[in-house]
C-alpha cells in the first residue's frame, strides 16, 4: 500500500506471527522484540535481529539504556 519494496524495508515485531509474516513477506530486515526470554524463539521463526528494548536500535543516542528514547526536539538530545 505504501509503494515501498519490502526487500528495502524493515519490520519490527514482538509476536511470533508478526516475525513469520515479515520473513514470508521477504522484508529486508526482520527485528524481533523479545520479552521474557523469547530471543531464541523469535530467531528460530525468522528474526534477523533480536532486541529486548527498541532503544538497542539506537546505540549512537546519548542516554541509551535509560529505558526511554529521547526525542530529537528535546533540549538534552545529542547524537554521539
Amino acid at each position: 500500500m505504501l509503494g515501498v519494496d519490502p526487500t528495502r524495508s524493515a519490520i519490527v515485531e514482538g509476536a511470533l506471527a508478526g516475525v513469520e509474516v515479515g520473513r514470508a513477506g521477504r522484508f529486508g530486515l526482520v527485528v524481533g522484540v523479545a520479552h521474557a526470554g523469547q530471543a531464541d524463539w523469535l530467531r528460530s521463526h525468522g528474526a534477523d535481529l533480536v532486541v529486548s528494548d527498541l532503544a538497542e536500535l539506537l546505540p549512537g543516542i546519548r542516554g541509551h539504556g535509560s529505558g526511554t528514547v529521547p526525542r530529537t526536539d528535546d533540549p538534552g538530545w545529542e547524537a554521539n
